[in-house]
């Protein structure tokens, strides 16, 4: 089942972009702050970046998923 949730997911493009970016959006630096200090600053960065290596991986993992297309017979020309 969770196989063709993949595949689904992985032939839609349109489908793909929106649900990686909704996920990525969580893992921005825009809302950090200079507030924090250097070390919390640190540890957030880092997590994000870990965590947006993560989310890419699994969107790559993801595409393995995709349906090759189907070719057309073709006439064997030595006949």
């Amino acid at each position: 089942m969770t196989d063709n949730v993949l595949k689904t997911l992985a032939d839609n493009p349109v489908l793909t972009e929106a649900v990686k970016q909704v996920i990525l959006k969580y893992f921005s630096n825009d809302k950090l702050t200079s507030d924090l200090a250097d070390i919390e600053l640190g540890q957030m960065v880092r997590a994000r970046l870990v965590g947006l290596q993560a989310v890419n991986d699994a969107f790559a993992e993801i595409a393995w998923h995709k349906s090759t297309p189907k070719q057309e017979a073709k006439d064997n020309p030595a006949f």
